[in-house]
């Protein structure tokens, strides 16, 4: 599980520290890879990742999903057509994807933040903003394609 809030350094090249509880959920999980891909809430706020085994098995999973449906294609638009495989690195680092940066307003530090099978790279501004917009709402989530993805990773094993 991916679990905490870390804000890491971020290198001229899109390297970052993984955090240390990440890792060792990788470890414990014996994958050794990450996909990232834009994020899951707004693709212009932040990154999505999740673990290699969540991964495949969201993919298998997606079997059930009517092909020509519009969650279908979202979920293949949004995920695994942008996904962007990472293996930590004998730095501890994995590269995000640089060219994002600018729009998602990360400049020095990106903050990885913890939601169990999924993490998320936020700039840490950005984040405050959308925890803020959250809390203030006082509205219940709403289920959407990404409590549906949390629901078939955790029945598929990942």
């Amino acid at each position: 599980m991916f679990v905490g809030t870390h804000d890491v350094k971020v290198d001229g090249q899109g390297g970052a520290s993984f955090p240390l509880a990440f890792r060792t959920s990788l470890t414990k999980a014996g994958v050794d890879t990450v996909f990232i891909f834009p994020g899951l809430h707004d693709e212009s706020l932040s990154l999505t990742g999740c673990n290699e085994r969540t991964f495949n098995a969201l993919i298998a999973a997606s079997s059930r999903w009517d092909a020509n449906s519009a969650e279908f294609a979202q979920f293949m638009e949004d995920s695994v057509a942008q996904a962007d495989p990472q293996q930590v690195d004998g730095k501890n680092r994995i590269t995000l994807p640089r060219e994002r940066f600018a729009v998602m307003g990360i400049k020095e530090t990106v903050r990885f933040v913890g939601y169990g099978h999924w993490f998320h790279a936020w700039a840490p501004d950005k984040h405050e903003v959308f925890r803020k917009t959250l809390r203030e709402s006082g509205q219940r989530p709403q289920i959407n394609l990404y409590t549906e993805l949390s629901r078939i990773a955790q029945e598929h094993g990942g």
